[in-house]
């Protein structure tokens, strides 16, 4: 079996994050959650409130999101590789042998300690870090936050079963031919499966130390102090969801994430913008004969209302200037594809554009 990593870091690293990995569990690069220190000894760590990070502290964050977004990039990358060329059996066994070194390799280039752990553990050494562990086991499904007494920011951010995932991490009808067997091998003692699309899976964690990130000056400040403050919903969903991938700006990452300015994809029938947003796509696409080959978990935890609200900012920002998406459009993309379980491919998009331009899904809404 060839493994093959889908995205080039050089190309991935300034802006890439995903929001929901792959079937895999696997602990930290050589890192120990109860014994990690920094220069001056064992770290001391006190909870912070999200809304009042200093500007500093903010942007340790949003390296924080980018270090976990590469790492899951390379991941997810490497697993459905895998899966395509010989089955989601063999996804676990990349997982065995493949995800440790990606962990130690992400967390040596960015300079930071990172890992994944559930409180339905895949494999029982993924313990979470000290400061993050009353958090967790208290399935608590937002970003939480912490600051260590050298400066260091720790965040545990949660991890949404994407549609592919349901394969390894699914109910026993949804998980994939080879995956029983191979988790039987490899991990007799899992307890990570049972979950369906858009379930809580578990939690990436990061600590950045104070030095990867300059100090900003003039910066935006807190969520409720800053330039953050002052964003509309839809804007907020945005920085939360998409910005990381796609830019501020929605520019994107050339031949990795597309663009969200003046694309027919953004700005065209909302109907595949709608499912993308639930379910996910993975590359290679075509968008306005550009090829774009980075995978994009799906967001379906997110309310009708929310789906709705960040897509307008989308269809509205940079120029955009695009028909409005309310709930009843994205309620009825949900009803319409609630069985699927994959994230959309190419093929499946170029179907699903020619099936609407005979009978448009969202007609009744306007």
């Amino acid at each position: 079996m060839s493994i093959y990593v889908r995205t080039p870091i050089a190309i991935a690293l300034p802006l890439i994050a995903v929001l929901s990995v792959a079937a895999c569990d696997r602990g930290p690069a050589e890192v120990d959650p109860e014994t990690t220190e920094g220069p001056a000894g064992p770290r001391q760590w006190e909870p912070l409130d999200p809304g009042a990070l200093t500007p500093h502290q903010r942007a340790l964050a949003d390296y924080a999101g980018a270090s976990r977004g590469l790492m899951g990039q390379r991941l997810m990358g490497t697993v459905m590789e895998a899966a395509a060329e010989d089955g989601f059996g063999a996804a676990v066994e990349v997982c065995v042998h493949e995800a440790e070194p990606i962990a130690a390799e992400i967390s040596e280039l960015r300079g930071v300690a990172i890992g994944r752990t559930s409180t339905e553990l895949r494999n029982p050494d993924n313990q979470p870090p000290e400061w993050a562990r009353d958090h967790i086991a208290a399935g608590v499904d937002d970003q939480f936050f912490a600051a260590a007494n050298d400066g260091t920011l720790g965040t545990a951010i949660p991890i949404h079963l994407a549609a592919p995932c349901a394969n390894c991490h699914g109910t026993t009808e949804q998980l994939a031919p080879g995956v029983p067997e191979a988790l039987n091998l490899h991990y007799p003692e899992d307890q990570a499966t049972g979950y369906r699309k858009g379930d809580l899976r578990g939690w990436f964690w990061v600590e950045v130390p104070p030095e990867a990130v300059p100090v900003p000056e003039g910066t935006r400040a807190s969520r409720e102090g800053g330039e953050d403050s002052a964003l509309s919903p839809g804007a907020a969903l945005y920085v939360d969801y998409c910005a990381a991938c796609h830019g501020r700006d929605g520019q994107g990452v050339p031949e990795v994430f597309p663009p969200l300015v003046d694309t027919s994809t953004a700005l065209g029938d909302p109907t595949a913008l709608i499912a993308i947003t639930l379910d996910g796509v993975a590359g290679p696409l075509d968008v306005d004969g550009d090829e774009y080959d980075g995978f994009m978990p799906g967001q379906a935890q997110l309310s009708d209302q929310e789906v709705a609200k960040l897509l307008n900012y989308i269809r509205t920002s940079w120029g955009n200037d695009a028909s409005t998406v309310d709930e009843c459009m994205v309620r009825t993309v949900r009803d319409r594809t609630a069985d699927r379980t994959s994230a959309w491919n190419q093929n499946d998009l170029d179907a699903l554009w020619a099936e609407i331009e005979e009978e448009p899904w969202i007609a009744d809404c306007q």
